[in-house]
Protein backbone atom coordinates (compact mmCIF):
# COMPACT_ATOMS: atom_id res chain seq x y z
CA UNK A 1 0.00 0.00 0.00
CA UNK A 2 1.32 3.43 -0.88
CA UNK A 3 0.22 6.82 0.39
CA UNK A 4 0.88 10.31 -0.80
CA UNK A 5 0.18 13.91 0.09
CA UNK A 6 0.21 16.27 -2.86
CA UNK A 7 -0.16 20.01 -3.44
CA UNK A 8 0.20 20.79 0.26
CA UNK A 9 0.85 24.52 0.69
CA UNK A 10 3.17 25.12 3.66
CA UNK A 11 4.76 28.22 5.11
CA UNK A 12 8.49 28.02 5.88
CA UNK A 13 9.09 26.23 9.18
CA UNK A 14 9.49 22.82 10.83
CA UNK A 15 6.86 20.10 10.50
CA UNK A 16 6.41 16.57 11.82
CA UNK A 17 5.21 13.74 9.60
CA UNK A 18 3.98 10.50 11.19
CA UNK A 19 4.36 7.25 9.25
CA UNK A 20 2.11 4.46 10.48
CA UNK A 21 1.17 1.00 9.30
CA UNK A 22 -2.12 0.14 7.64
CA UNK A 23 -3.18 -2.16 10.49
CA UNK A 24 -1.95 -2.97 13.99
CA UNK A 25 0.24 -5.82 12.71
CA UNK A 26 1.90 -3.78 9.95
CA UNK A 27 5.66 -3.51 10.15
CA UNK A 28 8.55 -3.01 7.75
CA UNK A 29 10.61 -0.46 5.98
CA UNK A 30 9.34 2.56 4.12
CA UNK A 31 10.64 5.16 1.71
CA UNK A 32 9.81 8.86 2.02
CA UNK A 33 10.20 11.35 -0.82
CA UNK A 34 9.57 15.08 -0.38
CA UNK A 35 9.54 17.32 -3.44
CA UNK A 36 8.96 21.05 -3.65
CA UNK A 37 6.57 21.74 -6.50
CA UNK A 38 6.79 25.51 -6.49
CA UNK A 39 4.05 28.09 -6.70
CA UNK A 40 1.00 26.67 -8.55
CA UNK A 41 0.14 30.19 -9.75
CA UNK A 42 3.30 30.25 -11.89
CA UNK A 43 2.09 27.35 -14.04
CA UNK A 44 -1.49 28.65 -13.96
CA UNK A 45 -0.48 32.15 -15.14
CA UNK A 46 1.72 30.72 -17.91
CA UNK A 47 -1.29 29.07 -19.57
CA UNK A 48 -4.06 31.70 -19.41
CA UNK A 49 -6.26 31.79 -22.52
CA UNK A 50 -7.29 35.17 -24.01
CA UNK A 51 -10.54 36.21 -25.69
CA UNK A 52 -12.75 39.16 -26.56
CA UNK A 53 -16.48 38.48 -26.29
CA UNK A 54 -18.31 37.15 -28.13
CA UNK A 55 -15.86 34.25 -28.37
CA UNK A 56 -15.31 30.52 -27.89
CA UNK A 57 -12.38 29.31 -25.79
CA UNK A 58 -11.18 25.71 -25.64
CA UNK A 59 -8.63 23.94 -23.48
CA UNK A 60 -7.98 21.07 -21.12
CA UNK A 61 -7.64 20.74 -17.36
CA UNK A 62 -5.51 17.58 -17.69
CA UNK A 63 -2.25 18.30 -15.85
CA UNK A 64 -3.31 21.85 -14.92
CA UNK A 65 -2.43 23.47 -11.58
CA UNK A 66 -4.92 23.60 -8.74
CA UNK A 67 -5.17 27.15 -7.43
CA UNK A 68 -8.81 27.47 -6.36
CA UNK A 69 -11.17 24.52 -6.35
CA UNK A 70 -9.18 21.99 -4.31
CA UNK A 71 -9.96 19.31 -6.90
CA UNK A 72 -6.96 20.06 -9.16
CA UNK A 73 -6.92 21.21 -12.75
CA UNK A 74 -7.80 24.93 -12.98
CA UNK A 75 -7.44 26.82 -16.30
CA UNK A 76 -7.78 30.60 -16.52
CA UNK A 77 -9.24 32.72 -19.28
CA UNK A 78 -8.97 36.52 -19.53
CA UNK A 79 -12.07 37.73 -21.34
CA UNK A 80 -12.69 41.29 -22.49
CA UNK A 81 -16.35 42.25 -22.29
CA UNK A 82 -16.83 45.08 -24.82
CA UNK A 83 -20.06 46.57 -23.45
CA UNK A 84 -22.16 46.64 -20.31
CA UNK A 85 -25.01 44.15 -20.25
CA UNK A 86 -25.99 40.60 -19.42
CA UNK A 87 -23.51 37.93 -20.55
CA UNK A 88 -23.59 34.12 -20.82
CA UNK A 89 -20.62 31.81 -20.17
CA UNK A 90 -21.65 28.34 -21.31
CA UNK A 91 -19.57 25.13 -21.20
CA UNK A 92 -22.50 22.94 -22.25
CA UNK A 93 -20.90 22.45 -25.68
CA UNK A 94 -19.79 19.56 -27.93
CA UNK A 95 -16.11 20.20 -27.07
CA UNK A 96 -16.63 19.75 -23.32
CA UNK A 97 -15.69 16.28 -22.21
CA UNK A 98 -16.61 16.33 -18.50
CA UNK A 99 -18.65 18.19 -15.88
CA UNK A 100 -16.45 21.31 -15.78
CA UNK A 101 -17.16 24.00 -13.19
CA UNK A 102 -16.97 27.69 -14.12
CA UNK A 103 -15.88 30.50 -11.80
CA UNK A 104 -15.98 34.18 -12.81
CA UNK A 105 -13.66 36.62 -11.00
CA UNK A 106 -13.07 40.37 -11.16
CA UNK A 107 -9.40 39.64 -11.95
CA UNK A 108 -6.98 36.72 -11.74
CA UNK A 109 -7.50 34.91 -8.38
CA UNK A 110 -3.70 34.54 -8.08
CA UNK A 111 -3.62 38.33 -7.91
CA UNK A 112 -6.47 38.71 -5.41
CA UNK A 113 -9.46 38.62 -7.78
CA UNK A 114 -12.91 38.46 -6.17
CA UNK A 115 -15.43 35.76 -7.11
CA UNK A 116 -18.44 37.20 -8.98
CA UNK A 117 -20.33 34.03 -9.93
CA UNK A 118 -19.86 30.26 -9.97
CA UNK A 119 -21.53 27.25 -11.51
CA UNK A 120 -20.45 23.78 -10.46
CA UNK A 121 -23.40 21.99 -12.06
CA UNK A 122 -26.22 22.79 -14.45
CA UNK A 123 -29.06 21.17 -16.32
CA UNK A 124 -26.69 20.37 -19.19
CA UNK A 125 -27.03 16.74 -20.24
CA UNK A 126 -24.01 16.30 -22.51
CA UNK A 127 -21.79 16.21 -20.55
CA UNK A 128 -23.94 16.06 -17.45
CA UNK A 129 -23.55 19.10 -15.23
CA UNK A 130 -21.18 21.19 -17.40
CA UNK A 131 -21.00 24.71 -15.95
CA UNK A 132 -23.17 27.56 -17.13
CA UNK A 133 -23.19 31.15 -15.94
CA UNK A 134 -26.19 32.79 -17.56
CA UNK A 135 -27.34 36.42 -17.62
CA UNK A 136 -24.40 37.74 -15.56
CA UNK A 137 -24.75 41.53 -15.36
CA UNK A 138 -21.32 43.02 -16.13
CA UNK A 139 -19.82 46.39 -16.90
CA UNK A 140 -17.49 46.67 -19.88
CA UNK A 141 -14.00 45.50 -18.92
CA UNK A 142 -11.73 42.47 -18.58
CA UNK A 143 -12.78 39.56 -16.37
CA UNK A 144 -11.18 36.27 -15.36
CA UNK A 145 -13.08 33.05 -16.05
CA UNK A 146 -11.80 29.75 -14.64
CA UNK A 147 -12.61 26.27 -15.91
CA UNK A 148 -12.07 23.83 -13.07
CA UNK A 149 -12.36 20.18 -12.23
CA UNK A 150 -15.28 18.87 -10.25
CA UNK A 151 -14.95 15.68 -8.22
CA UNK A 152 -11.34 15.31 -9.43
CA UNK A 153 -12.37 14.67 -13.05
CA UNK A 154 -10.35 16.24 -15.85
CA UNK A 155 -10.77 16.73 -19.56
CA UNK A 156 -11.38 19.14 -22.41
CA UNK A 157 -13.69 22.13 -22.27
CA UNK A 158 -15.32 24.49 -24.73
CA UNK A 159 -16.81 27.71 -23.37
CA UNK A 160 -19.00 30.03 -25.45
CA UNK A 161 -19.13 33.63 -24.23
CA UNK A 162 -21.87 35.80 -25.66
CA UNK A 163 -24.21 38.61 -24.73
CA UNK A 164 -27.47 37.21 -23.38
CA UNK A 165 -29.92 37.10 -26.28
CA UNK A 166 -32.70 39.66 -25.84
CA UNK A 167 -35.96 38.44 -24.42
CA UNK A 168 -39.16 39.14 -26.29
CA UNK A 169 -40.44 42.64 -25.73
CA UNK A 170 -43.99 43.84 -25.31
CA UNK A 171 -45.61 40.44 -25.38
CA UNK A 172 -43.64 38.56 -28.01
CA UNK A 173 -44.40 36.20 -29.47
CA UNK A 174 -41.09 34.52 -28.71
CA UNK A 175 -39.47 31.86 -30.90
CA UNK A 176 -42.00 29.30 -29.63
CA UNK A 177 -45.05 31.49 -30.29
CA UNK A 178 -45.67 32.32 -26.60
CA UNK A 179 -46.83 35.73 -25.44
CA UNK A 180 -45.19 36.95 -22.22
CA UNK A 181 -47.20 38.57 -19.42
CA UNK A 182 -45.39 40.09 -16.45
CA UNK A 183 -46.54 40.27 -12.80
CA UNK A 184 -48.37 43.55 -13.46
CA UNK A 185 -50.50 41.75 -16.06
CA UNK A 186 -48.86 43.77 -18.82
CA UNK A 187 -47.39 42.40 -22.02
CA UNK A 188 -43.62 41.89 -21.85
CA UNK A 189 -41.18 40.07 -19.57
CA UNK A 190 -39.83 41.18 -16.21
CA UNK A 191 -36.21 41.83 -17.02
CA UNK A 192 -33.79 44.41 -15.74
Amino acid sequence: LQSQLSDVMLAPGSYFLAVDGFSSGSAGSYSLSITEIGDPCEAYNANILQGTAPCTLTGTTVGASDIYSGDGGDVGMEISIPSAGHWDFDACQAGTGYNVALYLFTTNPCEGGTLIASSTTSNCTAPWGAGRLMEVNLAAGTYHLMASNTWTTTGTFEVHVQETPPRPSQGGPDEFGYIWINSENQAGPEYS
